[in-house]
């Protein structure tokens, strides 16, 4: 993109995927620039799981437990995805690629990005919105975001 491309970023993910929209020059559309996939996220925590329960060492109380329910499966596989998010979300503003951020993102994934990015990129994020809009268009994004937030060029 060139110099004059808007600093404005919003991102509109769930558990499989996420979708990266640039603000455009005047404000008043996004354009999608770039999707990160996670299939892992797609497929059922059963079918994530080996054999059987794993084990693990308690680190409180006494022994050993089972471990590797379907929902830590699930939930490891969302940690995962936000993780990569946040670390794309942080190399986009070492490089000034953007300035101001927006995340619409389904709520499991909304709370488990919120605690994987760094303080100098959750400054950065202007607006959140808890909800899965992955399958949205621009104009169905548009009338999800503040008045002028892609304004913040």
């Amino acid at each position: 993109m060139g110099a004059s491309a808007s600093k404005v970023w919003v991102v509109v993910a769930n558990a499989s995927t996420a979708r990266l929209f640039r603000g455009t020059d005047d404000g008043s559309n996004v354009v999608e620039f770039e999707t990160l996939a996670h299939p892992a996220g797609r497929v059922a925590g059963r079918d994530l799981m080996t054999d059987g329960p794993g084990i693990a060492f308690r680190s409180t109380g006494m022994g050993w437990h089972t471990a590797g329910p379907e929902t830590e499966v699930k939930q490891h596989e969302l940690r995962s995805f936000a993780t990569a998010i946040a670390r794309r979300l942080d190399d986009a503003r070492t490089h000034g690629d953007c300035r101001s951020i927006a995340v619409i993102a389904a709520p499991a994934l909304l709370g488990e990005l919120r605690a994987r990015m760094n303080a100098p990129t959750g400054a950065m994020v202007g607006y959140t919105l808890d909800k899965n809009m992955v399958h949205a268009g621009a104009r169905d994004l548009l009338a999800a975001l503040p008045v002028r937030f892609l304004a913040r060029a």
